[in-house]
């Protein structure tokens, strides 16, 4: 027998089901551009380390970008030298394009922006990028690892994306601005009489604020940048432990069996690959995993980056 409260209640759920999966999808249809930074690795000293940026732009082609990268780790990375050593564009989106720029603002290698047209005057034309999935990525930008001690602990830098419209703009080949959205500004003045005759002020004083005795409110309009319709991720660089052959963050005998996969069964490199040389001699090979077994098992020395 049916229970009317029951089938109320189902469908409520059922209701409220609806709803959520089109907040969910309307949410999604809202996003015009996302923008992120694939995770890479390394090992000290090494040069010129790729670091693909990517971007996923579902409905505007893209004709131009401004970004600007700034690491929390300086003495892990830099980005060193002139957009020749800072860009790479083979296998991107912009390979082709008429004018990129790349370098550090402030000189130090502790940042990086970059500034990327696909046309300049008087031509010629090049097609934008038309909308894609971000499988493809949109630029590579090359950093230079330093000489990390190999008794570091901390081996992450992050790379932030600074999100204000300074340093981050997408425009489509029209000039139009993606993702760009306004924001009303309040500027509010205090003011007080210092001067009356009678109920007329003589002389107004501006002040820090209240107690006042009159106020102005002034409005200004401002573009800033729709994080609903945008989305930026930030990025990760690790630099792997020597001895870390598969790049999971820890030495065990699982590295010294990723590096046998290597050499005999034609297995995946190390992610790092001088991070599978755990005896440091240049070379990765049989000797390796004989240093680790003793290294994990026998007390012996702790694996050191060949330099």
């Amino acid at each position: 027998m049916f229970n009317p409260r029951k089938i109320r209640i189902f469908m409520a759920f059922i209701f409220f089901l609806i709803l959520s999966l089109a907040s969910s999808v309307s949410g999604q249809d809202s996003l015009t551009l996302s923008f992120w930074i694939g995770t890479t690795s390394g090992y000290p000293n090494q040069q010129d380390v790729t670091i693909p940026l990517f971007l996923q732009n579902p409905s505007d082609s893209i004709a131009g970008f401004l970004i600007q990268i700034i690491l929390n780790r300086p003495d892990m990375i830099v980005f060193q030298g002139t957009t020749a050593d800072l860009i790479d564009t083979t296998g991107t989106l912009v390979s082709g394009w008429s004018y990129i720029n790349a370098k550090s603002l402030g000189g130090t290698g502790h940042d990086i922006r970059i500034v990327a047209l696909a046309s300049t005057f008087p031509g010629p034309i090049v097609p934008p990028i038309v909308p894609q999935s971000g499988n493809v990525p949109l630029i590579k930008i090359k950093a230079d690892v330093l000489n990390v001690p190999d008794t570091t602990s901390d081996r992450f830098a992050f790379l932030h994306i600074v999100n204000n419209l300074d340093a981050f703009q997408f425009s489509d080949q029209y000039g139009q601005m993606i993702g760009l959205t306004y924001d009303t500004i309040y500027d509010t003045s205090w003011y007080r009489c210092n001067t009356w005759q009678g109920t007329t002020c003589l002389n107004w004083i501006q002040v820090a604020g209240p107690p006042a005795d009159s106020i102005s409110v002034d409005t200004s309009v401002v573009p800033v940048l729709d994080t609903n319709m945008v989305d930026i991720i930030d990025g990760l660089f690790v630099i792997h432990q020597c001895g870390d052959a598969n790049g999971n963050g820890t030495i065990n005998i699982l590295d010294g069996t990723y590096v046998l996969s290597y050499l005999y069964q034609q297995g995946p490199p190390p992610p790092a690959l001088l991070a599978g040389d755990a005896d440091g001699n240049g070379s990765i090979n049989i000797l390796d995993v004989t240093y680790l077994i003793n290294y994990l098992f026998k007390g012996g020395s702790v694996p050191l980056y060949y330099r």
